[in-house]
C-alpha cells in the first residue's frame, strides 16, 4: 500500500509585474511555454519553462526547504520512529511493536520537468516500516489520527481524502488507508487485516506481504546538496511567477 519539516524560505527575487501582463505562450505540443515579466529593475524578462529545474506541480522554493538527498538517511528514520511512537502511545502500547522494514528502497531519476526540459529532482522510495499485529478496526480511527497529529509536527499533512470511506467497518472490512503530502514529502499510513477479507488474505499469503498490522510508507523528491547552487541559479528567473500547466508528458 501506498503518496515534512519544510518551512517556507524567504524569496530572494519576486519579479514586479508592473505596466505588462504575464504572458504564457503554449504553442503547439512540441514548444515550451514562456513568461515575459518585467523585473524590478524595469527590465522585460523572457523566460522559458524549458529551462525550469523543479516541474510543472513543484515550487522551487518548496524544494529547497526539504532536506537533501544526503541528509535522508538521518531524517526518514527520525520521522517514521516518532510516527511510530505517536501510534504506540496512542494505542497504550509503547514499546509492544516489531517494527521492521520490508520491501525495496532506493533513489530513482525523476525524467522530464513537464516542459520539454529536464528536472533536477531526485525521487526517493522508502521500503515499508511495518509492524505486525491483531488490531480490531474500532482502534484504527484512533490510530491514523495519531499518526496525522505526529505528521503535522514535520509539516505533512492530510493530502487526500481516504482510500475508502470513513466507516473502516462497513465500507472497508479489511483496511484503511491515508496519504499526507506537503511540498515533495509524503507519507502513506495504512492499518489492515486481511484475515477479514478472503481475497487480500490468500494474496497476502502468496506474496508475504503483511497480513495484520500498521505499515509506513515514505517518500521524498528533492535535489543533491551538490546540485543546490546549480538548482538556485536555474530557478532564480521564475521565482514569483505562476508556473504554468505542463505541456509535455515526460
Amino acid at each position: 500500500m501506498t503518496t515534512d519539516p519544510a518551512l517556507p524560505l524567504s524569496r530572494r527575487l519576486i519579479p514586479v509585474l508592473v505596466g505588462l501582463t504575464a504572458a504564457v505562450v503554449l504553442a503547439g505540443c512540441a514548444s515550451s511555454p514562456t513568461t515575459t515579466y518585467r523585473g524590478a529593475d524595469g527590465d522585460v524578462v523572457t523566460v522559458d519553462w524549458r529551462d525550469y529545474p523543479a516541474d510543472a506541480y513543484t515550487d522551487a522554493d518548496d524544494v529547497l526547504a526539504l532536506p537533501s538527498v544526503e541528509e535522508i538517511d538521518d531524517h526518514w528514520p527520525e520521522v517514521r520512529e516518532a510516527v511510530a511512537e505517536g501510534i504506540e502511545a496512542a494505542l497504550g502500547r509503547t514499546g509492544d511493536f516489531d517494527w521492521h522494514s520490508t520491501g525495496p528502497e532506493g533513489w530513482y531519476p525523476y525524467g522530464g520537468n513537464g516542459y520539454g526540459g529536464t528536472s533536477m529532482l531526485q525521487v526517493y522510495n522508502s521500503a515499508n516500516w511495518e509492524a505486525e499485529a491483531e488490531l480490531p478496526p474500532e482502534v484504527w480511527q484512533g490510530i491514523l489520527d495519531a499518526a496525522e497529529r505526529e505528521l503535522a509536527e514535520w509539516g505533512i499533512r492530510r493530502s487526500d481524502v481516504p482510500a475508502v470511506d470513513d466507516d473502516p467497518v462497513e465500507t472497508s472490512h479489511w483496511m484503511r488507508s491515508i496519504d499526507f503530502f506537503a511540498n515533495g514529502e509524503f507519507m502513506t499510513v495504512t492499518v489492515q487485516d486481511a484475515r477479514r477479507d478472503d481475497q487480500a488474505l490468500a494474496e497476502a499469503e502468496q506474496n508475504g506481504w503483511l497480513v495484520s498490522g500498521i505499515s509506513l510508507f515514505y517518500g521524498i523528491q528533492t535535489i543533491a546538496a551538490a546540485d543546490r547552487a546549480e538548482f538556485e541559479r536555474l530557478a532564480d528567473p521564475f521565482r514569483g511567477l505562476a508556473r504554468p500547466e505542463a505541456s509535455h508528458s515526460d
